[in-house]
């Protein structure tokens, strides 16, 4: 269905374990590199949740992101100018500027509603030492707020010393 609309279409493939690459399960993604989908722009999804994914998840996804194509969502917690929130958020890479595009939605938090209320957008966003900027989008029905960003996501998407959108010939 999808290569009938866009032939050129990235198509993105969830893992087994929650699209934990198979970690939740016990598996790791030794099993999608030896068998991957046999298919061209194919892309593999990992899913963190900080509550539960530790140092085993995000070792599996550094060692996977050097071999796969390998968005990265996160959800859990964040600082966004100076206040603690809960965030959830996910990226892509887009082929039409050649950029990392972010984007998601901070829990209800009244001091986030305030600052976007009062004209501020642009602000800091803080995952763990990770800090980037990113803007203040518009308030949801719910009384989350909605997030974007260019560039660097604030979760860590790439194993250290690799910068997103770099191709590594394994």
């Amino acid at each position: 269905m999808i290569r009938a609309n866009d032939p050129d279409a990235v198509v993105i493939v969830g893992t087994r374990g929650w699209s934990s690459l198979g970690v939740s399960e016990g598996g790791n993604s030794d099993e999608i590199v030896n068998n991957p989908v046999r298919a061209d722009n194919i892309m593999y999804t990992f899913h963190f949740y900080a509550a539960s994914h530790k140092d085993n998840y995000r070792n599996e996804v550094q060692r996977a992101a050097s071999r796969l194509p390998l968005p990265v969502s996160w959800q859990g917690p964040a600082e966004i100018a100076g206040t603690a929130v809960r965030l959830h958020a996910s990226g892509r890479w887009e082929p039409v500027d050649g950029r990392y595009h972010w984007a998601g939605r901070i829990e209800p938090e009244p001091r986030m509603l305030r600052l976007l209320r009062s004209g501020r957008r642009d602000v800091e966003v803080r995952v763990g030492e990770r800090v980037v900027r990113g803007r203040l989008a518009e308030a949801d029905p719910w009384g989350g707020v909605r997030i974007t960003g260019v560039g660097e996501p604030p979760w860590p998407a790439c194993p250290p010393g690799v910068k997103l959108g770099e191709v590594q010939d394994n």
